[in-house]
């Protein structure tokens, strides 16, 4: 696959590589990743929206490595000092809101978006029936069906 075939995601692989981490740790950071891009197939994600995959996976190792210092009596982890493993993790909540709103805000994108699809195979099927009065009738109650349906700027 030539450079120009891949996905941006694809494109910023070799960024999602730590070397510095073992293969259990590093294990964890790779399956972390790939399942936040599950989560987020399908969506327009800018490279900014892709890096804070990387963010939150890599922030969540830190901390689980730190935490486990902490819990072997390693009195040189930076969590044994006040606070700092509480900031951490609000740090890593935070990120992990910001990309959940990047998620929501997407699927409502994708949904309102084919929703838009829908209508307009519809109409033009309906367009389609000859009899003028059953065509209105049609029309009308695919209108009344598609104002029960809750998407933001979806034409009724």
């Amino acid at each position: 696959m030539s450079a120009d075939d891949r996905t941006p995601e694809e494109r910023l692989d070799p960024i999602f590589d730590h070397p510095e981490l073992d293969d259990r740790w590093q294990g964890m950071y790779q399956e972390m990743i790939a399942q936040l891009r599950s989560e987020a197939a399908g969506l327009p994600m800018s490279t900014v929206q892709s890096l804070l995959i990387e963010r939150i996976a890599y922030d969540y190792v830190y901390i689980r490595m730190r935490e486990e210092e902490m819990h072997t009596g390693d009195s040189s982890s930076s969590f044994n000092r006040p606070n700092v493993h509480k900031e951490y993790n609000n740090f890593w909540l935070d990120m992990t809101k910001e990309f959940h709103k990047v998620l929501n805000s997407g699927q409502d994108k994708l949904r309102q978006a084919l929703l838009l699809e829908i209508q307009s195979v519809v109409s033009k099927a309906v367009d389609t029936i000859p009899d003028n009065s059953i065509r209105k009738s049609v029309r009308l109650a695919l209108a009344e069906g598609f104002a029960e349906i809750d998407a933001p700027g979806v034409s009724r």
